[in-house]
């Protein structure tokens, strides 16, 4: 799925973001973090989740974590590593609407979870622990696709300055 996002995705990493133990909500490069647990940090352990450098560890029973994208986004995703919950949901939101839920079980390195929302946008992530105490994250990737018409209209535009350009 990875592999499929444009090639203008954004893709917020977490190596710029100073270490250390953040309350509810984080705002770091445009993005809204909010969780139900006491606290989260931001560390750099590669051991510990299995992301290089610096990724989001969310601690606590059950922890959930939201993340608010920008306005009109049809892609998102984001790259899970082995914490010590090992296994965690990945939940996709237009507003309150659940559009799309994965369940993602991690034994080794890293896995990248992804959505695309032809029909509509996605809004938010939801990252839910299912196991233990804590789980890792990085590389939350969103893009807007545009829409069929503006494609086409744009290919209009292209094809009437090359024509204009032979005259």
């Amino acid at each position: 799925m990875e592999s499929e996002f444009l090639s203008w995705a954004t893709v917020v990493t977490y190596e710029t973001a100073p270490t250390g133990t953040y309350d509810s909500p984080f705002i770091f490069d445009g993005l809204t973090h909010t969780a139900n647990v006491g606290g989260f940090s931001l560390q750099n352990d590669p051991i510990d989740g299995g992301l290089s450098g610096i990724s989001w560890i969310a601690t606590g029973s059950n922890a959930e974590v939201d993340i608010l994208l920008p306005f009109g986004m049809t892609q998102a995703g984001l790259r899970m590593g082995k914490s010590s919950a090992r296994s965690a949901t990945i939940e996709f939101y237009d507003g309150v609407s659940l559009l799309h839920s994965q369940n993602v079980s991690i034994t080794s390195g890293t896995t990248f979870v992804g959505f695309e929302n032809p029909t509509g946008t996605i809004s938010r992530l939801r990252v839910i622990e299912t196991g233990a105490f804590s789980m890792a994250f990085d590389d939350v990737t969103f893009a807007a696709v545009p829409e069929p018409s503006s494609t086409a209209l744009l290919g209009l535009g292209g094809l009437a300055l090359m024509l204009r350009r032979r005259r």
